[in-house]
């Protein structure tokens, strides 16, 4: 077991590390990602404006007259208070939140993840904000909660049905990083920018299936989620069938709400964009009566640190970014259990996992985890399930969107793991690494290098090009990860000389 946990160690920071360039190799590289790119002005298209509030709406204001009607809403100026309004820059967050791990994606193919330091499709921030920005990648990342004591929330979303209703927090940070998307069928949110400006189209809900066919962008065929070219975004918009659609021009300190179900597109302008979102629960027509009796006048502004959101992401480890509120996923999976219309017992429990889980082993788990709280043995109800603990019932939902999301970890694993038993071991390993890394090698088919270029990077002559001290930097590096516990938690007892000597010996071979 252990040569195992010492094999898997080995790919892991050969992925991580050796493929990665130094800082100073880097300096070296084209930097044509920081020219400044113009795109085209999207309000000059605009027909109908999101309003736009100059002033902190009440809680009652902001329900009764935006949320209940499902109407967007552009609120200036109210993330300014916010400390990282005036303290995040580079420098700051390099040093005060440089250890943190976040998520990625790349401008030139956000459908497959980049290279960072940490894995396909994550990095730590530090490295993000010396190396990986430069490369056109940018973080569209899980909120991690050490940064969140520096962002301050209004009173209108710290009491009532809003409050209980935000269900996780998501951080943008992309420098230079200029793009555009479209979301279709979109969270409720409220999107709040602290650094540049961007242009947002929203399109109500009921245009969505339209959409496909208006635009003819062949990714909303198989995703919610379509990236534009300034042709694509044009034609979209000025189609002959067009949609109506409302514009706002988002800038830093200002909020946006987007009602739950509207399609979006936004477009990233200026050098630097960096802002967070609150993603909400789907509003229900009897949190009006919520709202009544909640004394929401004397709410106070509260830092999202704060803010008891369900799903919350410390800075390390898995995320569970696009989970939905656990307190609805409990309810929908009881709900769907009793209309299968078979009695609710564990052969059923089982084959109903089955259907939404991948793994075996990730079903195994969650019937663990439900047998503590439910007698197996017997039928069980739907007021049973629903008695379950939400503490508990995080755990058990966390298992089974992380197996449905491999978004949310790093992304080699799931190729990885052949039979889906969510375990890797060494004839998988083998037998998966080309197929792993085979959706990376972009850049090695053109002759150059890409943040995608993950097989070309293991594979190529880099070692040759590389000097003594190089190496010596690598394998310093190499030791920061493991005295930091930053590599994954079933490789952190490996010694860190034997880890090391073997991959000296076994480098070449990978």
């Amino acid at each position: 077991m252990t040569r195992l946990y010492i094999i898997l160690a080995i790919f892991y920071l050969a992925i991580t590390l050796l493929c990665c360039p130094s800082l100073a190799n880097d300096e070296k590289q084209n930097t044509r990602s920081e020219e400044k790119e113009e795109g085209f002005e999207m309000a000059s298209l605009a027909e109908q404006f999101v309003k736009v509030l100059s002033y902190v709406p009440t809680t009652s204001e902001f329900w009764q007259q935006y949320v209940t009607p499902s109407l967007p809403v552009l609120i200036k100026k109210i993330t300014q208070f916010s400390p990282a309004f005036s303290t995040w820059n580079r420098n700051f967050l390099k040093s005060n939140y440089g250890n943190l791990t976040v998520k990625l994606l790349d401008k030139r193919n956000r459908q497959k993840a980049p290279t960072g330091s940490l894995g396909l499709g994550f990095d730590s921030l530090l490295n993000f904000l010396t190396v990986n920005y430069r490369r056109g990648m940018y973080v569209d990342s899980q909120f991690p909660m050490p940064m969140q004591k520096d962002i301050l929330i209004m009173p209108f979303l710290t009491c009532g049905p809003i409050t209980s209703s935000i269900t996780a927090s998501n951080l943008v940070i992309s420098l230079s990083a200029l793009h555009s998307q479209w979301q279709r069928n979109s969270p409720s949110m409220v999107h709040c920018l602290l650094r540049g400006t961007q242009d947002w189209a929203l399109i109500e809900s009921k245009y969505n299936e339209k959409l496909p066919t208006v635009c003819e962008i062949a990714d909303f065929e198989s995703s919610p989620v379509a990236y534009l070219d300034d042709d694509e975004l044009q034609g979209c918009l000025k189609s002959k069938a067009q949609l109506p659609w409302h514009y706002a021009k988002v800038q830093a300190g200002d909020c946006l709400y987007i009602p739950n179900g509207y399609s979006h597109m936004v477009s990233y302008k200026g050098k630097h964009n960096v802002g967070f979102s609150l993603i909400l629960d789907k509003i229900e027509n009897n949190d009006q009566q919520y709202l009544q009796n909640q004394n929401c006048k004397k709410a106070k502004i509260k830092s999202l640190e704060s803010l008891d959101i369900p799903w919350n992401y410390p800075g390390y480890g898995h995320m569970s970014m696009g989970n939905l509120h656990p307190i609805q996923r409990r309810a929908d999976f009881a709900s769907r259990l009793a209309l299968e219309g078979q009695p609710i017992n564990e052969t059923n429990i089982r084959s109903f996992l089955q259907k939404i889980a991948i793994t075996n082993a990730t079903i195994d788990n969650a019937m663990s985890a439900l047998r503590k709280h439910l007698n197996l043995d017997g039928i069980i109800t739907k007021e049973q399930l629903l008695a379950i603990p939400i503490e508990s019932w995080k755990d058990i939902q966390a298992m089974i969107e992380l197996d449905s999301k491999p978004h949310n970890h790093i992304q080699y694993e799931p190729a990885l793991d052949g039979n889906k038993d969510g375990k890797i071991d060494a004839i998988e390993l083998k037998d998966n690494l080309d197929k792993a890394v085979q959706p990376y090698n972009s850049g090695a088919q053109n002759g150059g290098e890409s943040s995608h270029d993950v097989k070309g990077l293991l594979y190529g002559n880099r070692a040759e090009e590389e000097n003594e001290e190089d190496e010596n930097d690598e394998f310093e590096q190499l030791r920061e990860l493991i005295r930091n516990k930053q590599l994954p938690e079933s490789l952190q007892h490996i010694d860190e000389e034997e880890l090391l000597n073997y991959i000296r010996r076994y480098r070449d071979e990978l």
